[in-house]
């Protein structure tokens, strides 16, 4: 492995279930950054051998690199787990200087529930000068800032994107810091690691735009975001570089509104899953009733689409 400034490095934390979906953003980031060499880092608890090597010759074939890496546990318990659709995984974010060598000093972290769409170079450069990460500012919720301690000028950012400082990350034991804030104040933590995050970052993160995740919410006809960022918004929809199907309806599960919703079969079809499809009982148990049954018979995506203008 070879770690330099010509090398973008990239991490990403997968269960045997997002075996595939990670390929397909991979595929996604690889296609559209076609002059750029990807060094690939994947945080798993029980990743199948075969899966590993499906996914590893995969990113061969694009001439980038892949390492694997098992968490045997995690040390702490999960709080609030059990109430939401996120898995265990996403907690494996908090132990990344654990993992990834040590030279390793700047590292881009994404959920791979999420499209790329362009150039990430441009991100990639972004200056963390005396900051932990560059990340988007979150939708407004001032019970949330106030039940993590937030001050409200320090706002609160979304996860899902993070280009990461790891070592402002390492010389201010932020993993030591996530560890006490999960085991001392689990009442607190809603959103997961994303909550602890946010408190350990003591409004050491830089906002970066909107184009660089932009969230299901973000393409509703009333976005939930700052009102001081709408004209933002608008224009980084025009430019957007990564489309993140944020929420818990994922377009291998059932029809979204999202619009980029279709960009994930056509990536699809260049990995080794292509022709997947959802079943009709991964469909049915996307939605609730009644709109299951609206999505069987195809009647919810003309709904939506009426409710939408």
């Amino acid at each position: 492995m070879v770690s330099n400034d010509k090398n973008i490095n990239v991490v990403c934390n997968i269960n045997e279930a997002y075996v595939q979906h990670c390929g397909v953003m991979l595929c996604s980031l690889f296609m559209n950054n076609k002059n750029e060499h990807f060094i690939v880092h994947i945080l798993h608890f029980s990743i199948t051998e075969k899966s590993q090597s499906v996914l590893a010759d995969f990113v061969k074939s694009f001439g980038n690199e892949i390492y694997f890496y098992k968490v045997k546990q995690l040390g702490f318990d999960l709080p609030n787990l059990k109430s939401h659709y996120i898995s265990a995984e996403t907690y494996l974010r908090l132990l990344i200087t654990r993992y990834v060598p040590n030279d390793i000093d700047k590292i881009l972290y994404l959920d791979v529930d999420m499209i790329v769409l362009g150039c990430i170079r441009e991100l990639f450069s972004t200056n963390l000068d005396g900051v932990l990460l560059g990340a988007i500012q979150d939708s407004p919720n001032p019970v949330r800032q106030e039940r993590l301690d937030i001050p409200k000028e320090n706002g609160y950012f979304n996860a899902g994107v993070m280009l990461l400082n790891l070592a402002y990350w390492r010389a201010q034991h932020i993993t030591e810091k996530s560890i006490a804030f999960i085991k001392d104040h689990p009442e607190k933590i809603r959103q997961h690691d994303q909550d602890v995050l946010n408190v350990v970052s003591e409004g050491h993160w830089r906002r970066i735009s909107f184009k660089w995740n932009m969230l299901n919410t973000f393409f509703f006809r009333h976005p939930v975001i700052d009102s001081q960022f709408l004209n933002e918004l608008e224009e980084n929809k025009r430019d957007a570089r990564i489309a993140h199907f944020s929420g818990g309806v994922k377009p291998w599960m059932a029809w979204e509104k999202h619009p980029y919703y279709k960009e994930y079969y056509n990536y699809l079809e260049y990995t080794p899953w292509r022709g997947y499809r959802p079943s009709l009982k991964q469909q049915w148990k996307a939605y609730k009733f009644p709109r299951n049954i609206l999505r069987i018979i195809g009647i919810d995506k003309i709904i939506v689409k009426v409710l939408g203008k």
